[in-house]
């Protein structure tokens, strides 16, 4: 009944060491100097595996939008960091935050902060790397000329329409989140298919 978090290991770095116990295991049993050579080559290859995958971490930058039910849940991941977009019950409650957080955060390697270097943040809108995204989640105010958005996520059965959207917004893409009806997300859906913009759900 051990369990050790925050343990990443992908299939290729298992293979390794399943590998290096068994030569290992030749090894001590049977003497093998051969099979003790080899375990050492996997454990190494092992070592070097892992040590890239965290060398890819390191340089990553991605933004994660959650399918939680009748939650909004967003994480915005430089490098080894995140900063969290999303409902409070949804930190603070640490059954639904194992279920539907944690197991992507492990496999991004990610820890929490509580600010970003590369987010800027402006009432709803987050200037991301070079990306522009509008969290939609309240009722939407008509800026003073059309801006360029690259991701809209649209939340909570917010009360706009895709044609507000349009009108409002250079719009690239739209995200629909798992905190909307389903009802309401087929109706955005067609909508956006009406207006060519394209749609993720």
């Amino acid at each position: 009944f051990a369990v050790w978090q925050g343990l990443q290991i992908n299939s290729l770095q298992v293979l390794l060491l399943y590998s290096c116990i068994m030569f290992i295991a030749l090894w001590w049993f049977y003497n093998n100097r051969v099979a003790f050579l080899l375990g050492l080559i996997t454990l190494l290859f092992f070592v070097i595996v892992r040590a890239y995958s965290f060398a890819i971490a390191t340089k990553q930058q991605q933004l994660i939008v959650y399918n939680v039910p009748k939650q909004q849940a967003i994480d915005f991941i430089a490098g080894r960091n995140y900063f969290f977009k999303g409902d409070s019950v949804l930190a603070n409650t640490e059954p639904l935050r194992n279920f539907h957080l944690t197991p992507s955060r492990t496999l991004h390697r990610i820890s929490k902060l509580d600010s970003l270097p590369s987010l800027f943040i402006h009432d709803n809108f987050y200037c991301f790397g070079n990306k522009v995204l509008l969290i939609v989640d309240t009722s939407l105010q008509k800026p003073a000329r059309k801006l360029k958005v690259d991701v809209v996520v649209l939340s909570k059965n917010a009360p706009v329409s895709i044609h507000q959207l349009d009108n409002f917004f250079e719009c690239q893409q739209v995200v629909i989140d798992g905190s909307s009806s389903p009802r309401k997300t087929k109706r955005w859906k067609t909508d956006c298919d009406r207006y060519k913009i394209p749609c993720h759900s």
